[in-house]
């Protein structure tokens, strides 16, 4: 996604960032554990993020956070994220799979981690590169939004405009999540290597 966008920021940090996410990636081939991976996933994301704030026409987002959410931005990204969780849930539902069960998100009780792992190739392509858009674009603005307990979240007509907007976001992507389920499960039976998401 960050090359995808290059032309919206030609500036020599940018492009540096990139360089950094492509060092990082390299170290994937030598890695031998999931830890090694998590960590250099780790080390990646801090210069996706930055190339992710630059896109942004308003400069409310600083860094990724969890909750609570310190900016609007951040607020989008834990909703979608959510609302994108939910939707590869059911699709590995129905194909009868243990979802407590991942291959990079640990087992951890009530916590669907096959389809967290999942979800992480489809984060950039479905969720963040939509934002960049709806933000960009004042679809959603802080206006939408109220502050409570230092957690910033939609009021009800923002909610309400998200909701629209994403569900026209996620349409056209559901085939894929299904497809991708479908490759998982046909990956694992026949013992063959999974191919993940790329657009």
């Amino acid at each position: 996604m960050v090359k995808k966008y290059k032309y919206h920021d030609t500036s020599a940090e940018y492009d540096e960032n990139i360089s950094e996410i492509s060092r990082r990636a390299v170290l994937l081939d030598t890695a031998s554990s999931v830890d090694e991976i998590m960590g250099v996933e780790g080390m990646a994301a801090r210069h996706y993020w930055n190339c992710f704030r630059r896109l942004l026409k308003n400069p409310a987002f600083t860094r990724c956070e969890y909750r609570p959410s310190p900016d609007y931005v951040n607020a989008l990204l834990n909703i979608s994220y959510a609302f994108l969780a939910n939707e590869i849930t059911t699709c590995l539902t129905a194909k009868n799979f243990d979802l407590e069960i991942g291959f990079l998100h640990s087992i951890h009780y009530g916590r669907n981690s096959l389809a967290l792992d999942m979800m992480e190739e489809f984060r950039s392509p479905v969720v963040d590169s939509w934002i960049l858009s709806v933000l960009n674009k004042n679809q959603l603005k802080a206006e939408h939004f109220h502050v409570k307990n230092g957690d910033w979240r939609l009021t009800d007509e923002g909610f309400r405009k998200y909701c629209g907007l994403f569900h026209d976001q996620i349409l056209p992507w559901r085939e894929k999540f299904r497809t991708q389920s479908n490759n998982l499960k046909l990956a694992l039976m026949k013992g063959e290597t999974y191919e993940p998401y790329s657009e």
